[in-house]
């Protein structure tokens, strides 16, 4: 047994003794990282640039909620349990624009001593097209919605 742990160790000793020398001739500059054979490592997203989130199927772009409930045609088709949703709100008035979810779902709470209704919800997906709902009497928080949709 004291043979198989002194091997055991005298290999993991090896391998990473192996290891640290081989990382011995990558630099890290300030242009990037610079390994052995040459190449140089400037940033850790695949094909080069930033890393950024995959683009939506489908994005309404700034829609104004004037005329609440909004019907959105997107026309992606396929099985609706396969998308991913997101809503957003924009204010557009003093000190805009005030991109928020403020209240997503709608909700109602009690402010100065009367009720505020704020927020948006979806509802009515098809494979088609999906409605934004604003509750009844909101506070004019949102003037416009947006609606995107991945789909996987």
């Amino acid at each position: 047994m004291d043979k198989l742990r002194i091997s055991m160790v005298l290999a993991c000793f090896v391998f990473f003794l192996g290891f640290s020398l081989s990382q011995a001739e990558t630099q890290v500059t300030p242009n990037g990282v610079k390994f052995p054979d040459g190449t140089t490592q400037t940033t850790a997203a695949s094909g080069g640039g930033t890393a950024s989130f995959p683009r939506p199927a489908y994005d309404s772009g700034w829609q104004s909620t004037v005329a609440a409930p909004v019907t959105l045609n997107h026309n992606l088709g396929g099985d609706t349990d396969n998308y991913l949703i997101d809503l957003q709100f924009k204010y557009a008035g003093e000190g805009s624009p005030y991109i928020h979810n403020e209240g997503i779902g709608g909700d109602i709470y009690e402010y100065l001593g009367s009720n505020r209704v704020t927020g948006a919800y979806w509802r009515d997906l098809t494979n088609t097209q999906i409605v934004v709902q604003e509750p009844q009497n909101t506070s004019g928080s949102i003037t416009h919605i947006r609606i995107r949709i991945w789909t996987y």
